[in-house]
């Protein structure tokens, strides 16, 4: 049995030929190899419905290896930040980890890199990060106490999306907290 796309929809059909057979393995093979071209990471946005975050979550990746720090928490915490890019802050400040977003002002106090490319804001902020944060502190427990007020929730939220992510990377694992 097979699955066939027809012009109602999807229907289960029995294979009953060798052709039929041949042209099961076929489809098969050409999933297979559109599977493994596809981008992991623009599936697992595709997922979530925001496929307009690749490039930046891309971008975050490219720095996170340049740093080495580790990517899955990095791309969690600009996903929860910025709600896949969607905040006023990384629309119009390219802010996308809520850098000097304090919860009096968010908006006003949060730090604008809107005169850079998007390639170089990012990269700049996960320098911040790196410094600020990643070396600075020894576990993801005590970067979530210093990055928000609301730091429990803060760091589930962080860990749900971070083991998200993991099932996508698994080899890129740096932080046993997230699991």
């Amino acid at each position: 049995m097979f699955l066939l796309l027809t012009s109602k929809g999807w229907r289960i059909e029995a294979i009953r030929t060798e052709d039929e057979k041949i042209q099961f393995a076929q489809l098969e093979l050409q999933l297979q190899i559109h599977q493994e071209k596809n981008n992991p990471l623009e599936n697992y946005l595709q997922s979530k419905h925001h496929g307009d975050f690749v490039k930046v979550a891309e971008l975050i990746q490219k720095s996170c290896e340049k740093y080495n720090i580790p990517f899955e928490i990095t791309l969690a915490i600009a996903i929860l930040e910025s709600g896949y890019g969607t905040s006023r802050i990384a629309q119009e400040k390219q802010n996308f980890f809520a850098i000097g977003a304090y919860d009096w002002n968010p908006y006003n106090s949060a730090s604008d890199f809107s005169d850079l490319s998007l390639e170089e804001a990012i990269d700049y902020q996960i320098l911040i990060l790196k410094n600020d944060y990643f070396v600075r502190y020894k576990n993801l427990e005590e970067i979530a106490k210093n990055y928000c007020r609301n730091w429990r929730s803060w760091l589930e939220e962080v860990k749900f999306i971070a083991r998200e992510v993991t099932e996508i990377f698994p080899k890129n694992v740096k932080y046993e907290q997230i699991k």
